[in-house]
């Protein structure tokens, strides 16, 4: 097949990119399509429509795997979307996605985006937008989702994503992002520290003391857990006079 549309029109449902690809529009995707990128880059420069390089509709589910590029620049529309889950879903398992070559100086370029129920899942990559802050983005008033459990983000925290009002975290619980000395937030479990004490009143003869045993994630420092002892009074201890 020439491209990715081509192969998906005839009814492909696992495909392997052979060759580097520029689509003459977005891929669009109506069904269950599991694309390896090889090592490869696929994009949609030319797509006046601006639906993405991969647009993934209601009912539709696209699994990316393999190290390769989705080039979302598209300097012929006023989008530059790598992924666009409209109200189907996408797995993310690894690749670069990018869409640093835009030439315009607009401060939103959306790089991953959901909408009308569109749902995202991220368990690998690398992200890299044009405009950080618009790495990940969900259309405003949709149902849509975006759950990251891996992945590296260069300049966006996905725990913190200021896309969303109010800011919205789309990292999992039980996952964390942690910045890196390269810029990158990358997400990944959270590691549980060697736990620590604190709060500690010591108790007397009078008055029970108490302390808290508490663990914080050595990534991220986040607290993973808080336990409250209660110690009783000391026993009195009588002096002859």
């Amino acid at each position: 097949y020439n491209n990715v549309s081509d192969a998906i029109a005839a009814g492909a449902t696992e495909i392997t990119l052979i060759d580097n690809v520029n689509e003459e529009k977005a891929v669009e995707i109506n069904s269950n399509v599991t694309i390896d990128l090889n090592g490869k880059t696929i994009s949609a420069s030319n797509d006046s429509e601006g639906n993405g390089v991969f647009w993934v509709k209601e009912g539709a589910v696209l699994t990316l795997t393999g190290q390769g590029t989705i080039d979302g620049t598209n300097n012929a529309s006023v989008y530059s979307m790598a992924i666009y889950a409209d109200g189907g879903r996408v797995i993310i398992e690894d690749g670069i996605y990018k869409n640093t070559a835009v030439t315009g100086s607009d401060d939103q370029y959306d790089l991953v985006y959901a909408s009308n129920g569109g749902i995202i899942e991220i368990n690998g990559g690398t992200f890299i937008s044009k405009t950080p802050k618009w790495t990940l983005n969900i259309k405003d008033g949709t149902s849509s989702q975006i759950i990251v459990k891996g992945g590296k983000f260069y300049g966006y925290n996905p725990s913190h994503s200021e896309t969303e009002n109010p800011v919205a975290n789309f990292v999992l619980d039980g996952y964390c992002a942690a910045l890196d000395e390269d810029g990158y937030y990358v997400v990944d479990k959270h590691i549980s520290g060697e736990a620590e004490v604190e709060n500690n009143v010591n108790p007397t003869c009078t008055e029970k003391g108490s302390y808290d045993t508490v663990i914080y994630c050595t990534r991220c420092e986040a607290e993973l857990s808080r336990v409250p002892t209660t110690v009783d009074e000391l026993e009195h201890k009588f002096t002859n006079y």
